[in-house]
């Protein structure tokens, strides 16, 4: 309201003129414009925080009178919504003490009305904020009864009969004057209060930074760390990028939506054991984080994400500290940038609720420390350590690290005759090959699938252009040139140092390094799945996140050389390119996840040349508003899978038990049992799996039809009943 914000500038103008009196006395200036920045932030900062508290409620008694008049055709109440003060309250969820929650309101029907999912409570109460402007808003139409508001003293009985589909609002009496300004009095002193600490404490703050020695501190980490603001930066840019294009864009595939439903349903014991047992294939440590990321975060795929944004912009910043250390901090930078802003990266590893986005940042945490012992002068048993547990973690995130740690370890073999490393820098290997030892054990001993087959073809020599063109160079041709010829460059420079017995230069070593382990992680995995085991193919682009950091060290290391081979290292150029390269980065990423997004959005997506459609979310709230979907004489059915995508569409009915659950059927129960419904709502959302079988169209007639959400409305047949 205009006059607290007014009251609140009243007060920061008093505080800060008290303070003025305190440090005028003392003999310190104080009017100075870095004092103004920390009254204005201390303003903003101490009303934002204030806001957040919650507002004084009044109880609103709301009940359901099982009353109509003559002409209305039934007796059911909808609640829609509450405002105070100008503005919509969010309802809350469904409670037991409450109607039941259907879509997103509140709903009452009588004992009589089956069409709810446990019995009801005639009334129950709604805590409304105090203030003016209050009412309540209801639905109207033929079906609706009789309501009853109880405030205070006021009783208000309300018909919601009408001719047509409308609404109408009650109006609550206005809060007492005394209670009002009780509040704003309390508001205010919590302001002041806030606004004088947080005022005191970073003027206290700034002044000790303003002194010759903390300056110097600062100064001289700019100077040797300023690189790592910038990666620190760009990775931020990146995580908001991320962030701000897909809020409101995420979908999940079906087997996204079979982790969600399996994380949903289980225990953490039955997590780990599920993992054991290759019902899931991958090992459990994503499963085990997004677990509890998905017990504390609210309903939404926009906070599922979140996760894997988060792990993908910690990996920009490993890449750019790891580019630094393999040539230099222009490299760094430029590593950095091609990382953040690819659109393959955002599309398929953070956009991605799948163990890709852990797989990319553990693997980025082995380069950094891999390439840090690596060219270190002596053994350090910390690094070590840490490389120990890091080869370790990143076998537990994805079985594809296996190919990773083997080439490290046929590099570190090369090293060690080259007389470059002692043994004991094969400790990590033995850590993390007691586990792998131990976790393939139990995988083996427990397994419940057929792990040498798969529904995938077995790849061609084209899927070796694709994973390169597509998936490394994000279907960007200059990157492709960029790639091969970079990768061309590095064997010519190596094969004629070696031919010649010439001193092979570290960097020039550490991008071989690079080649190799890209390579030879390509190269085994398309022999096994073209060649050894053609039915059970591990040819898929996103299995090769792990190795998404080296290509761009590889791209980074070839742009780079050019620059700096054309304009001979100089400084002022690279600072221009740079900025460059941001600016067409993040322009060329924004465009490019815009189109494929939008596509996203209306969950139209390319199989194999055939469009299916996969709009989970849009069937599950269509299905919540149905008037008649917590009859018992209604049921829905699914195409997903009977296991978890079972539970991972329950999840998006209920909102995460945000609603009342309905009857969902599993397709194995689809029998003669299902006669005892006389209305399903079946929901073909995944080719293939098509759930209308002989039974339903025997026994029942189609009404109605949602070609775009792939939903059918069946009704039993009168003779079937």
């Amino acid at each position: 309201m205009i006059e607290i914000l007014g009251l609140k500038i009243i007060i920061v103008a008093l505080i800060t003129f008290l303070v003025y009196l305190v440090k005028h006395r003392k003999g310190k200036v104080f009017f100075r414009w870095p004092y103004f920045v920390l009254i204005f932030f201390s303003a903003i900062l101490s009303s934002y925080l204030t806001n957040l508290f919650p507002a004084p409620v009044e109880n609103i008694t709301v009940t359901a009178l099982h009353q109509k008049n003559k002409e209305a055709k039934g007796e059911e109440i909808y609640l829609v919504g509450i405002y105070a003060n100008g503005e919509e309250i969010k309802l809350r969820t469904a409670t037991e003490d409450k109607w039941f929650w259907q879509g997103n309101w509140y709903v009452w029907r009588n004992s009589s009305d089956l069409r709810k999912p446990r019995e009801l409570p005639d009334s129950f109460i709604l805590e409304l904020p105090i203030g003016n402007n209050r009412y309540i808003e209801f639905f109207t139409n033929k079906y609706k009864g009789l309501v009853q508001i109880e405030y205070v003293e006021d009783i208000q009985i309300v018909d919601c009969y009408s001719e047509e589909n409308g609404t109408c609002k009650i109006y609550i009496n206005d809060t007492e004057k005394i209670k009002i300004l009780n509040h704003i009095a309390r508001l205010l002193l919590s302001f002041s209060i806030l606004y004088l600490f947080i005022f005191v404490i970073l003027t206290f703050l700034w002044e000790k930074i303003k002194q010759p020695r903390c300056l110097e501190i600062i100064k001289s980490f700019c100077i040797n760390q300023w690189d790592k603001i910038i990666y620190l930066l760009i990775a931020i840019i990146s995580f908001l990028l991320m962030i701000s294009l897909g809020w409101e864009n995420h979908k999940l595939w079906p087997d996204e939506i079979s982790n969600v439903g399996f994380l949903f349903d289980q225990s953490l014991r039955n997590v780990i054991l599920t993992n054991a047992s290759m019902v899931d294939v991958n090992p459990p440590l994503f499963n085990i984080l997004a677990y509890f990321w998905l017990d504390i975060m609210p309903y939404g795929f926009e906070y599922l994400f979140l996760l894997c944004e988060i792990l993908t912009a910690f990996s920009v910043f490993l890449v750019g500290l790891l580019g630094a250390h393999i040539k230099n901090k222009f490299m760094g930078i430029v590593s950095a940038i091609f990382m953040g802003f690819s659109p393959s990266i955002i599309l398929c590893v953070g956009y991605e609720f799948r163990p890709a986005p852990l797989f990319l940042f553990t693997s980025s945490i082995v380069y950094y420390l891999y390439f840090k012992k690596m060219f270190q002068d002596k053994k350090d048993q910390k690094i070590l350590f840490n490389l120990s547990i890091a080869y370790t973690i990143m076998a537990l995130t994805h079985y594809y690290s296996i190919l990773i740690i083997i080439s490290l370890f046929l590099v570190d073999c090369v090293q060690y005759f080259r007389k470059k490393i002692k043994i004991s820098f094969f400790i990590p290997y033995l850590a993390s090959g007691t586990m792998e030892i131990i976790w393939f054990g139990i995988v083996f001993l427990y397994i419940q699938r057929n792990i040498t087959k798969s529904w995938k073809r077995s790849p061609d020599i084209s899927w070796v252009i694709s994973l390169i063109k597509n998936y490394f160079c994000s279907g960007n041709e200059w990157l492709q040139i960029l790639f091969v010829v970079t990768c061309l460059g590095i064997l010519v420079y190596g094969f004629h140092a070696i031919m010649e017995k010439k001193f092979l230069s570290d960097i020039n070593f550490r991008l071989l390094i690079l080649l190799f382990i890209i390579f030879f992680s390509i190269i085994i995995t398309y022999i096994y799945s073209a060649l050894i085991n053609p039915e059970g193919t591990l040819f898929d682009a996103r299995y090769f996140t792990g190795i998404l950091p080296l290509v761009i060290f590889i791209l980074a290391y070839g742009f780079t050389s050019i620059i700096e081979f054309l304009f001979l290292d100089n400084r002022l150029l690279n600072i221009v390119t740079c900025l460059s390269v941001f600016v067409l980065s993040i322009t060329y990423s924004y465009i490019t996840l815009t189109h494929d997004l939008n596509a996203k959005s209306n969950e139209i997506v390319q199989v194999g040349g055939i469009t299916k459609y996969y709009p989970f979310e849009k069937a599950a709230e269509y299905i919540m508003k149905q008037n008649d979907i917590y009859s018992p004489s209604t049921a829905v059915v699914s195409t997903i899978n009977d296991g978890d995508g079972y539970y991972g569409f329950m999840y998006l009915l209920t909102k995460k038990h945000e609603r009342d659950a309905v009857t969902l059927l599993k397709n194995s129960k689809i029998t003669n049992e299902i006669l005892q419904y006389k209305r399903l709502y079946v929901c073909e959302l995944r080719a293939g799996k098509a759930a209308i079988n002989d039974i339903i169209l025997k026994n029942y007639n189609m009404v109605n039809e949602d070609l775009d959400l792939r939903i059918k409305v069946f009704e039993r047949k009168m003779e079937a009943s």
